[in-house]
């Protein structure tokens, strides 16, 4: 690794972590040359290294449906288990993966989104940094015909699933109080001058609690 200094990774999956979990501790080489630091780390120098992970969705219904592949060699109906161990595994190697989920997948009812909140809320103590996204099709896939969603459809659950994600990000990330206290004040006249007029009222509720609680869950 002469002349390298710097390692930085792109995505990998949770089903393997738990399949082999003895691999994240040998894995030290990208953790020693990463360019990311939090006092949460253990190491002497605070460095962890990230890695983009696909959670998606605490349904499993919807992963059953839509990827259910993505934890092979684990059945679909342990995919929540597999998100939490895998979680656990990266943490406590000091690996803080970012971890995407998609809100809005075809077919999507109220108990889809709960099942994924509560499975948002059981990795509260995670280290990680949590990316919600919208469904997006995409050309030349089985999916590329099914309508994507919109934020101004979305509902008061799925704007509660996004902002908690969002509160989670800044309390892991631990900003000033000071910061937290304009950003919290900013909220409310954000939703009253131009949220409710771009999204809907859906969003009122789940954005007020947001900026009131200080851990979000």
């Amino acid at each position: 690794m002469q002349g390298i200094e710097y390692i930085g990774l792109t995505h990998g999956t949770m089903a393997p972590i738990v399949a082999q979990p003895e691999m994240i501790p040998e894995l030290q080489l990208p953790v020693d040359r990463s360019v990311h630091a939090h006092p949460a780390s253990t190491r002497s120098d605070h460095r962890y290294q990230c890695l983009f992970i696909g959670i998606e969705t605490g349904s499993v219904r919807q992963f059953k449906e839509f990827m259910k592949g993505k934890g092979y060699p684990f059945r679909s109906e342990q995919w929540p288990d597999v998100v939490l161990k895998g979680m656990q595994i990266l943490n406590r190697n000091n690996w803080f993966p970012f971890c995407t989920w998609i809100r809005g997948l075809p077919g999507e009812t109220p108990l889809d989104t709960r099942q994924s909140l509560d499975l948002l809320h059981a990795l509260k103590d995670a280290k990680w940094c949590v990316v919600p996204t919208l469904f997006v099709p995409l050309e030349d896939t089985r999916m590329q015909k099914r309508e994507g969603a919109k934020l101004f459809q979305l509902t008061e659950l799925q704007w509660e699933f996004f902002f908690t994600c969002w509160r989670c990000n800044l309390d892991f990330f631990d900003r000033a109080k000071s910061a937290h206290l304009v950003y919290n004040m900013g909220i409310p006249l954000y939703y009253y001058f131009l949220g409710r007029r771009l999204f809907g009222k859906a969003m009122k509720y789940p954005l007020l609690r947001m900026g009131i609680s200080r851990s979000g869950y």
